[in-house]
Order: structure tokens, then sequence, then C-alpha cells
């Protein structure tokens, strides 16, 4: 993922990035600031660390590697990137079929808007194989019919361990991801990633905070 075309606001002011690799059929993924690499991700399914970066809006494009092919770009985002603000590169998609790979541009939520004792918590569809797929908490369904890239309305949960699970939407006979349980501490913000590949039968759950 390379960020590009930047126009800074003020010099000394900076927000954070980090890059999620949820294309299952891409073996690498970059991101370079003004064509500085800065992230380099090489399996899907990483999450890299915050990088911090000038405040300002920029042109983000993704590039994804499979094999020795040549790079193959994603389309562009614009992003508005704010002072103090963490937000996630969210590549998902395929290089090879449909949904073609695109970028999201997801801000997190601030840790100081949750209350102490509860966790906030976005469930993210980045299964490429299925129109519409269901998160189950704790076996209740808490986010309905989630569009491949779509993120849920964020969820207060009150800080324990859950388990999670998400399927096709109306079919819950068998998971498409998970279980899988998460242990949510109070104070903080969540989102959960639901990932597969479905011509490989792999699928996984990524859990990020903002950390």
């Amino acid at each position: 993922m390379q960020i590009t075309g930047c126009k800074h606001q003020n010099e000394g002011e900076s927000a954070e990035i980090r890059l999620v690799d949820a294309m299952q059929d891409a073996d690498s993924l970059q991101i370079s600031v003004n064509n500085h690499i800065v992230i380099d991700s090489d399996d899907a399914g990483i999450v890299t660390d915050f990088k911090r970066v000038p405040v300002g809006t920029y042109l983000l494009s993704a590039s994804a590697v499979n094999g020795d092919d040549d790079p193959v770009p994603l389309p562009p985002a614009t992003c508005d990137l704010k002072q103090d603000q963490k937000y996630t590169g969210l590549a998902i998609g395929r290089l090879d079929g449909d949904p073609k790979g695109r970028l999201l541009i997801l801000p997190d939520g601030p840790p100081d808007s949750v209350p102490p004792d509860q966790a906030a918590v976005r469930i993210i569809n980045a299964y490429p194989h299925f129109t519409k797929v269901d998160a189950a908490i704790d076996n209740i369904v808490s986010s309905n019919s989630l569009s491949f890239g779509e993120r849920g309305e964020p969820i207060l949960l009150p800080a324990r361990k859950y388990v999670f699970k998400a399927f096709v939407t109306g079919d819950y006979d068998s998971a498409v991801a998970g279980p899988v349980a998460f242990d949510l501490s109070g104070g903080k913000s969540y989102q959960i990633v639901i990932v597969g590949n479905k011509n490989t039968a792999s699928s996984g759950i990524i859990l990020l905070t903002n950390e």
C-alpha cells in the first residue's frame, strides 16, 4: 500500500495508520509514505504495528503481489488523517476473481469514549465468497447481514471473555468462521475482521485493538 499525494495541514501534527492483510490470495502487500516503504506484509492475515505519519489528506493506493507475478494495483482511496487519530488500512477481496481487491480506510474509535467496565466491538465482513454474513457473540446474532466490506455499528459489551462465530446470513447450521474466544478488556475499542477463502476451506477471525 502506498500513501501518496499528501497535503500536510500543520507541521509536527501526526496520525497513526496500520495495515491488515485480509486478501487470502495475495502473498504480500506494501505500504509507503511518499514512496518510502514503511510497512511490508508477507502473509495473509498479518496485522502490522501502527506507523506515525503527518496529518493531512492522502491518496492511498495499494499494491498486492502473488508469487512472481507483477504487483497488482488496487483502486485508490482518499483519506483525511486527523491529529492523534488512529486508522486501519484493510486490504480485502481477491487478486484472481471477484470481488476484486480493494482498500478500506477505517478510523479506530477513541478509547476514552468506551466506559471502563465495557468494551466496544465493531465487526467487519472481509470474507469474499459470501454476499451477506451474520456474526454471533456467545451464540446470539449481534451483527446482521453484513455485506462484503461492510463494518457494523459499535456494540457495547460487559468486559469479559466471549466466543465469536460467523455464519452465512440465515444459515446457522454451521459456522463459516470460528468459534474463536476473545477476552475483551474494559475501556477498549475492538474491531473483529471475518476472513476466509472458500476455495481452500480456510477461514479466520482477526481481533484488532486500537493500541
